[in-house]
């Protein structure tokens, strides 16, 4: 017995040790920059709080992985104040301005500790529930998930949610199991936590419930009147702790509510009050849409993979099929997620939504493997358990042998240089400091210069209206101007109202409504103005990439945004390509980025680019 033990730990710690490897491999990509929105909302949030104001002000994403941040950041200042690195806050917003790379591996580093320990978690709650043998295999298949490693990489609330969630199940299995009242607290709490990271695990209260019905099931007569015992309303009360203590702000500012909590019902209400009648076609229609959208989305290659999505699918089947206790409760699991999701994102939804149902799929995955190789190597004399688990690992590496190699031909790509990282580079080693640039949202980021700055931090002060892109505008503008280094330049986003897809676009959006104030940043103007417009002021380039020129060219778009459709065809017609950098050709990753040259006002303009 001890001999397995061993055995046993050795080959937990060695999957551990390769899911936490994986993870940090790509920590690095797109540095000293990022390139995901996302990653600097959070950031830029998490220091945000450094103000005295730990109000958020954004609630797209609760805060309590914004304030695990906050605090991350607030022991990196107090350890560099004590190495002599900072002498005060002032050099950690100069660092902070000039470059990312600090924060962004921190948090980087967090979420990937945080995938590391669910792949940890998910071997513990496989062997309490299915055996070693399971537990191992449920832990190697999450350890290679591709979608769980590239979100691991990233300072996104996905996998740590998916770590508070699984938690939380762990405690909801031993409901159905013992039905204690510290189960139903911790179950709500952890759940609670996880919502306060991202909304998805508020869906958990549905299988705390069942799972109360569960442990009921195991008395003889069914205990009805032990349904709504006291207990059970522990996890809804202790739900609600966790959420307030993970995000107070959700609860105590009204702007969520306003904002957030109210448009969820609104497209829900609203279907339901169109419908004209029923119709049972049109009904099973509805219920099927949103299982043949997750399975879409996790068998594409950055999900699960067709391989292991399709044997993931097959083992929730085998898990309904098979009868056993506990089965139920995961498969329930996995389909209150799938629905909330549908809910709430409908079609849009990508993988990384998934992140909370993943641990859950490779326990049903492991399950059907280790039936599978039981019923190869049947239980006999002269059938050694060693030649089963030969079967095992022989199934196991067939399976993740496809998702390796995705994983790591993606760590590798990821590592190089991205074309935007590339571009940054040049412009700041040929183009003149103080140059007037147009740049698209998201593209090359470059500094600006002190002279841009003063003029948006006048705009910040003159907005009158608190909100989640002007709250603490000024204050970082004013960090900015003191403390950005050269080169930096003249520069004017052009950005593109990307929630109003398919919505007719004007020229100049001035963002009115609560709703755009939330979605975009109202201190920017949304819309483009005419080539010649720009000229007229003194811009003499423009950075943007192929990807968002073609975004006008078909689709919905073009029709909806004549006027990004006029400029992108002026820009191409009357400017002069100067330099492009496309990943083909540096084998990197990013978009193919173009830096466009116009003539000064009165110049003649260059034959029509490629």
């Amino acid at each position: 017995m001890r001999r397995s033990w061993n055995k046993e730990l050795l080959l937990i710690l060695l999957i551990v040790t390769l899911a936490l490897g994986l993870r940090v491999w790509g920590v690095g990509q797109g540095l000293p920059a990022s390139y995901y929105p996302d990653e600097r909302h959070f950031i830029n949030r998490a220091m945000s709080f450094g103000t005295g104001d730990l109000n958020p002000h954004w609630f797209h994403k609760p805060a309590l992985y914004m304030y695990m941040l906050f605090i991350e950041y607030g022991l990196f200042y107090l350890i560099g104040r004590a190495a002599g690195f900072f002498t005060g806050l002032q050099d950690l917003a100069r660092l902070y301005i000039n470059d990312l790379t600090a924060f962004l591996l921190i948090g980087r580093f967090t979420t990937a500790l945080l995938g590391t320990a669910t792949v940890w978690l998910v071997y513990r709650l496989g062997r309490r529930m299915y055996g070693w043998h399971v537990a191992l295999a449920a832990a190697l298949f999450l350890c290679l998930t591709f979608a769980h490693v590239r979100s691991s990489q990233q300072v996104k609330a996905d996998v740590p949610m998916a770590f508070f969630a699984l938690i939380s199940f762990v405690f909801i299995d031993r409901i159905r199991r013992h039905g204690r009242w510290q189960d139903y607290l911790w179950a709500g709490f952890f759940a609670g936590l996880g919502m306060a990271t991202k909304y998805t695990p508020v869906v958990l209260l549905i299988p705390i419930f069942f799972a109360h019905l569960g442990f009921l099931a195991a008395h003889r007569p069914f205990p009805w009147r032990h349904v709504l015992h006291g207990k059970l309303f522990l996890a809804p009360l202790f739900f609600c702790c966790g959420f307030f203590l993970g995000s107070p702000y959700n609860l105590l500012d009204p702007y969520w509510i306003q904002t957030n909590l109210a448009t969820w019902f609104q497209p829900g209400l609203a279907a339901t009050g169109s419908a004209a009648g029923f119709s049972l076609i049109g009904t099973v229609e509805k219920l099927l849409q949103p299982v043949v959208h997750f399975a879409r989305v996790i068998l594409r290659d950055d999900g699960l993979g067709p391989v292991m999505g399709t044997l993931s699918l097959t083992g929730m089947l085998y898990l309904i099929d098979r009868r056993r206790r506990g089965d139920w409760l995961t498969v329930l699991t996995v389909l209150s997620v799938i629905y909330a999701s549908g809910l709430l994102f409908g079609s849009y939804a990508e993988a990384r939504h998934f992140n909370i149902v993943y641990p859950l799929l490779a326990l049903g995955l492991a399950v059907l493997l280790v039936d599978v190789a039981a019923r190869l190597v049947p239980e006999r004399r002269g059938n050694p358990g060693s030649l089963r688990g030969l079967v095992i690992v022989l199934l196991t590496a067939l399976i993740v042998i496809p998702s390796a190699r995705a994983i790591a031909r993606y760590n590798v790509h990821m590592a190089r240089t991205d074309t935007r990282t590339h571009a940054k580079r040049w412009v700041e080693a040929n183009i003149l400091p103080g140059s007037r640039i147009l740049v698209d949202d998201y593209c090359v980021p470059l500094k600006m210069s002190p002279r841009r700055i003063t003029e948006l931090l006048a705009e910040a002060q003159q907005e009158d209206r608190a909100g989640p892109f002007t709250t603490h505008a000024s204050a970082y503008y004013r960090y900015y101007r003191e403390t950005v280094e050269e080169p930096s330049y003249y520069v004017y986003e052009i950005s593109h109202p990307w929630w109003m897809e398919g919505d007719q676009v004007a020229d100049a959006l001035t963002l009115d409504s609560e709703y755009d104030r939330d979605m975009g940043n109202p201190l920017k103007t949304w819309g483009v103005s005419s080539l010649e417009t720009y000229r007229s002021q003194g811009y003499r380039y423009l950075i943007t990439t192929e990807d968002i020129i073609g975004r006008y060219r078909s689709g919905v778009q073009p029709a909806a945004s004549p006027a990004f459709v006029r400029f992108y065809r002026q820009v191409k017609r009357e400017g002069r390509l100067l330099q492009s950098f496309d990943p083909r050709i540096l084998r990197g990753p990013g978009p193919r980025v173009l830096l466009f040259e116009f003539p000064a006002t009165g110049e003649p303009s260059s034959p029509e680019s490629e």
